[in-house]
């Protein structure tokens, strides 16, 4: 079954009404996180905000970042956002959303 995060960035792709409302859904989902909580984390140790940089979706990015999403958070690899742009070789995208 696929998580509540890949739903969430396979559903969006850029629309900023459906984001807001799947955001809501999102956060009070519950999945590792809480109702204010943009930084919670699948099993991998992935965040949302992880996994929108993979999937390059800019947008998203930026309203996570916006609502308090951290990018200093870790997965199991101890990678922060940083560290998995740069290994993906993903950075240009983390300027582009601002950081």
């Amino acid at each position: 079954m696929p998580s509540t995060h890949h739903l969430f960035l396979k559903t969006v792709r850029g629309n900023r009404e459906v984001l807001q409302i799947m955001a809501s859904a999102v956060m009070m989902d519950g999945e590792k996180g809480n109702d204010k909580d943009w930084s919670g984390q699948k099993e991998t140790g992935s965040t949302l905000l992880m996994d929108a940089l993979e999937e390059r979706q800019i947008e998203i990015m930026k309203f996570l970042l916006h609502h308090g999403a951290d990018p200093r958070k870790t997965n199991h690899r101890g990678e922060d956002l940083y560290g998995l742009a740069t290994r993906l070789n993903l950075s240009p995208y983390l300027r582009e959303a601002g950081l």
